[in-house]
């Protein structure tokens, strides 16, 4: 009896609520709405289908004017996709709402999740780690694992192939190796650790997110999930720290041999560099920031490939066309991409633009409205968070008629392409991504790699795309190569 009269208290409360943000200030409500869970039933599901409810998600808002509102029991959630407000919103509120906070449970206070004051600290002392000085010196490490890369993907001419798995892989180890010194069986072993305890963790974050109960972090704290996730969590705190005490115990060796290369340092080198000379970074600031790092590089470029390579084995004429810019620019044999090659890898870069266009990575950019926030038709109440929806932006009809179809030229037309505060891939605004020149620049020599080799089939239209944080082909990706 107490259970039902509790039910039924939170039942009507949820119902005022609801009844009484409808005003004419308030965005309207997306359609589904139910007593005690909201649109909580959007949640609840696979990854496949999580997707999917958001692409609908992101379809009727564009169609109520670019703003609706989604509650998840008593919390509210506005959903924008209209181009200048999603900058509003972004450019205003620069703090990260509450389920973005969920990874805090594991990246802490780094550049990612931290709260606006850390962020603006760090973000200004870490900058210098992605300059282009520093940026160009990767350029060895950046063909050298596109090299290993296009020999894995050599064993397996002839068949179609997951070729995610072996992006990922290289993908860590060549963030890891532009992060770290990396050079001996112990660091790779720590590495092979890794990425399965990294997958598993963006695993439970999603669950956490789906089980919007679960966003209450008092019945969060007594749920099996989070004694699961702290186990993984103390885990990778243990070999990433185990990674920074040999990077620690490599500089000062380097420094007792007075080593007087010139090289440019690594990310490790300068933020144990700036937790020497300033106050800014405690060692578990290091080992925040070096997670953030991490899981911030590889999966998300690993997914970028994996939707790449799909789309150009299901567009030939794209294909053809960015294979004849290798040949022009990098030519035929199998030599490196060098710094001057590539500006001129025009088309490359629009094959990787669109791709994101179309499946941009962060499907959604979480923001705390911590103000009412004037849009152009309507008022975002302060106390509430927003999703700032990436794929819902990047279908607008800013992009044009043919804004659902895969076709990297419309990057080359300047006089039809939108703006470019426009394109959320890495972001919107004033928090964008730290590491969009560093992705870039991996990415096209990845590409340069494997099309100079091989030519690509798939099907795109069997791809099956979820979302667990972040959006990832699950099944109908694979590729048939052929070598050229």
């Amino acid at each position: 009896m107490f259970f039902l009269i509790v039910l039924l208290s939170l039942s009507l409360c949820i119902i005022w609520r609801y009844l009484k943000s409808k005003d004419k200030t308030e965005p309207p409500a997306l359609s589904g709405w139910l007593p005690l869970i909201g649109h909580g039933k959007r949640f609840f599901i696979n990854g496949f289908e999580f997707y999917r409810s958001f692409e609908k998600i992101s379809e009727e808002c564009l169609r109520k004017g670019g703003v609706v509102t989604l509650y998840l029991g008593f919390n509210k959630v506005y959903c924008v996709s209209d181009p200048d407000d999603c900058l509003t919103v972004m450019n205003m509120c620069l703090e990260k709402s509450m389920m973005i906070k969920f990874a805090k449970q594991f990246l802490g206070n780094g550049l990612f999740t931290a709260d606006v004051h850390r962020w603006q600290t760090s973000r200004k002392l870490l900058n210098p780690a992605f300059n282009q000085k520093i940026l160009d010196s990767f350029i060895d490490i950046f063909n050298n694992k596109a090299r290993e890369l296009a020999n894995i993907f050599a064993t397996e001419i002839g068949k179609p192939f997951d070729h995610q798995i072996s992006l990922r892989t290289k993908n860590l180890e060549t963030i890891c190796a532009t992060s770290f010194d990396v050079h001996d069986s112990e660091s790779r072993n720590i590495l092979n650790q890794y990425l399965p305890l990294l997958a598993t963790l963006v695993i439970k974050l999603s669950q956490r997110l789906q089980c919007f109960w679960l966003h209450n972090d008092f019945i969060y704290s007594l749920s099996s999930l989070k004694r699961e996730t702290d186990e993984i969590v103390k885990k990778t705190k243990v070999l990433c720290s185990t990674m920074i005490k040999k990077n620690r115990i490599m500089r000062l060796n380097r420094a007792s041999e007075n080593d007087a290369t010139g090289k440019p340092k690594k990310f490790i080198d300068l933020i144990l560099d700036l937790s020497e000379e300033t106050d800014c970074f405690t060692d578990e600031q290091i080992r925040e920031e070096s997670d953030t790092v991490v899981v911030g590089g590889h999966d998300t470029s690993a997914s970028t490939l994996t939707f790449a390579f799909t789309l150009l084995g299901s567009h030939p004429h794209a294909q053809q066309k960015l294979y004849q810019e290798i040949i022009r620019v990098c030519g035929t044999s199998d030599k490196d991409v060098e710094k001057q090659d590539l500006s001129k890898l025009v088309y490359t870069e629009a094959v990787l633009k669109e791709t994101l266009r179309l499946y941009p990575i962060a499907l959604l950019l979480p923001r705390y409205i911590d103000r009412d926030v004037k849009l152009k038709n309507y008022t975002l109440k302060a106390n509430s968070d927003c999703f700032v929806m990436a794929n819902g932006l990047h279908r607008h009809a800013i992009w044009g008629e043919d804004a659902e179809q895969f076709r990297p030229e419309r990057w080359l037309d300047k006089d039809t392409l939108p703006d470019a505060k426009y394109y959320a891939a890495f972001g919107l605004g004033r928090r964008s991504c730290i590491g969009r020149a560093y992705a870039l620049m991996s990415m096209k020599i990845v590409v340069v790699h494997v099309l100079r080799r091989f030519s690509i089939s798939s099907d795109v239209s069997k791809m099956e795309v979820s979302l667990s944080i972040v959006s990832r082909p699950e099944r109908g990706h694979s590729i048939l190569l052929k070598r050229r």
